[in-house]
């Protein structure tokens, strides 16, 4: 893919991955939640419907064929991965983790691309230090604006979420990122 189709698919990565962390810390968490269901169904049902279906398929690649890696066109998109993963950790971690665990997913992996294409040289399994620096950087600093999950816990999950982002674990990386490092997180929460 190159910069330009990246940087137009992490823009869109970026604007509408924001919403779900921030309408969640901001509405109450049983709409945060409803409104993140029918937004999760809505979106993997399209991405299906486009798995199964030579019509939709060809509709769907017609306008969004420069915006999707080779692999996601027999597989869901990254949007499908994002949701399901925003839909976990609002379900399975308290609101603060939750909220820093999708915002590590949308801006750290986001800062982690745009940088590691555009200025990364140092490889490593395919990605670049310079990408995972940026990567934790940025989730650091989402650390730092959560409020109440304390700083320690933020950062050991800013940590993680670089970590799983350089790794080639064999699970798309917009899953393992806010699940891993929500998990992370999660465990070590005083209680």
């Amino acid at each position: 893919m190159t910069l330009l189709a990246e940087l137009k698919r992490k823009a869109i990565h970026l604007l509408a991955g924001l919403v779900i962390p921030v309408g969640y810390e901001f509405l109450p968490e049983f709409w945060g939640r409803w409104v993140l269901v029918m937004a999760t169904a809505g979106v993997t049902a399209v991405d299906f419907l486009r798995l199964r279906n030579p019509f939709f398929r060809r509709l769907f690649l017609e306008y969004f064929a420069p915006l999707i890696r080779k692999h996601e066109r027999s597989e869901l998109t990254g949007a499908s991965y994002l949701l399901i993963a925003s839909l976990v950790c609002v379900l399975a971690f308290d609101k603060p983790v939750a909220v820093a665990a999708i915002g590590f997913l949308v801006i750290g992996d986001t800062m982690a691309a745009v940088v590691g294409q555009a200025w990364g040289r140092m490889k490593v399994f395919g990605k670049t230090l310079e990408g995972t620096a940026v990567c934790f950087a940025s989730c650091a600093l989402i650390a730092v604006l959560v409020p109440s999950l304390p700083l320690g816990v933020g950062l050991v999950g800013a940590g993680i979420a670089a970590l799983v982002e350089l790794l080639p674990i064999p699970v798309d990386d917009n899953l393992r990122i806010a699940i891993l490092s929500g998990w992370a997180m999660q465990a070590l929460l005083p209680k």
